[in-house]
């Protein structure tokens, strides 16, 4: 994705909220609820048919047994899927999309940075793209993860929230997004 040069107007625009909240995010700890929600996924995980096994072992339309139409909620939160969770949403993506996807909850699931990039490739291919709030707090993402959601943050005009806490950006990766951020104000 092509390298954005900033405006004086971009660079000096206020930051959106949820971009504060990402450099604060390395310092955020999980607390009481966050904690009984995150044990609840290891405990379902571990039950006879947990949502990691469903979408590994029935075929790919198997995540439509997961998304919550009526909120448009995807959540694999805590499923520790690794790379194939991302692969197989950005698979369904277009079906997701068409059935109203709004938020998609990734995060806990161990996603490095080439798992991330086929759904960031449907993003792009399915501009402009209704998502809300994509959490991919707690991951394994790193600077290049970041900088390729930086150029897809233009194909998603209606992101509200954007959860990458817990992620190693680092630096370079962390300037994309902000420069990014500057561009959709």
């Amino acid at each position: 994705m092509a390298d954005i040069e900033l405006s004086e107007a971009a660079r000096s625009a206020p930051l959106p909220r949820w971009l504060s909240l990402l450099r604060a995010a390395p310092e955020i700890v999980y607390h009481g609820r966050q904690r009984r929600r995150r044990e609840t996924m290891r405990k379902r995980s571990k039950m006879a048919c947990p949502v990691s096994t469903a979408l590994v072992t029935k075929s790919q339309a198997s995540i439509q047994d997961v998304f919550r139409r009526q909120k448009g909620v995807l959540d694999l939160g805590g499923a520790e899927m690794g790379d194939k969770a991302a692969r197989v949403v950005a698979s369904e993506f277009s079906q997701l999309m068409t059935d109203g996807l709004e938020r998609l909850h990734l995060g806990a699931n161990g996603i490095t940075d080439e798992g991330l990039a086929p759904l960031l490739s449907a993003v792009v291919a399915h501009a402009p793209c209704r998502l809300k709030r994509v959490n991919l707090r707690g991951n394994r993402l790193g600077s290049a993860s970041a900088k390729s959601l930086a150029a897809a943050l233009p194909y998603m005009p209606r992101l509200e929230s954007l959860d990458l806490g817990l992620n190693d950006l680092g630096d370079e990766g962390r300037a994309a997004l902000v420069a990014a951020a500057g561009l959709r104000e």
